[in-house]
């Protein structure tokens, strides 16, 4: 009863609340929808969003511990091992000698959350491939010194996949879910991709005429 009055107030289509306990219980239940007509299972998949950060940051530790790469070495620093990767995400950021990957993981950077600019905001139905992105967040840098305030940041989480892609040769998607998804015992997680056709629930929003 409580979630379903939960997801009426949001308002929501539908929703999930799994509870486990420390002595290894657990209850899941569901209320509403999953799409319109289709209702709501217990395995019914859903984004988890910013909670995968997290799994940028081990997949990022897991390289420092290998010793491939440093905290606090600044993005500058990949000039020279790694042109590409410097050229095409790095160079445009005028501050790139100062940021540090301990600061991008813990959004202290100064670097720009694309997700707040309205050019990505007015055409957020539109493909656009992480460099891009990567550019466009660039080119609206403040005077924001690196380290000296927090503020969140999904662009500096786009830059450590690229970093992570070119230190180890591999796709992003596939090391998180090899070293991280598969290691943790995550059975029902994966990375949502063109292969797996993406099969999570989707979002709605409710329109001004009261549908979603």
């Amino acid at each position: 009863d409580e979630l379903d009055r939960a997801v009426k107030a949001v308002p929501a289509l539908g929703g999930q609340l799994f509870v486990s306990l420390p002595d290894g219980a657990s209850c899941s239940v569901v209320s509403g929808l999953s799409s319109p007509g289709s209702p709501m299972t217990a395995s019914s998949p859903l984004k988890i969003w910013s909670i995968s950060k997290t799994f940028t940051h081990v997949e990022i530790l897991r390289l420092v511990e290998k010793g491939k790469l440093q905290l606090d070495q600044s993005l500058r620093d990949f000039e020279k091992a790694f042109p590409n990767l410097y050229q095409g995400y790095l160079a445009s950021y005028p501050q790139s000698h100062k940021i540090t990957l301990r600061q991008m993981l813990s959004h202290t950077s100064g670097i720009i959350d694309y997700m707040t600019l309205s050019e990505f905001l007015n055409n957020w139905q539109q493909s656009l491939a992480p460099g891009e992105i990567i550019a466009l967040a660039s080119k609206h840098q403040d005077e924001i010194q690196p380290g000296s305030i927090s503020r969140y940041s999904n662009t500096t989480m786009m830059i450590l996949s690229r970093i992570i892609e070119e230190i180890t040769g591999d796709k992003f998607d596939s090391l998180i879910q090899q070293d991280v998804i598969s290691l943790a015992g995550l059975n029902s997680t994966y990375v949502a991709n063109d292969t797996n056709g993406w099969g999570s629930t989707r979002g709605y929003q409710l329109s001004p005429c009261g549908q979603f």
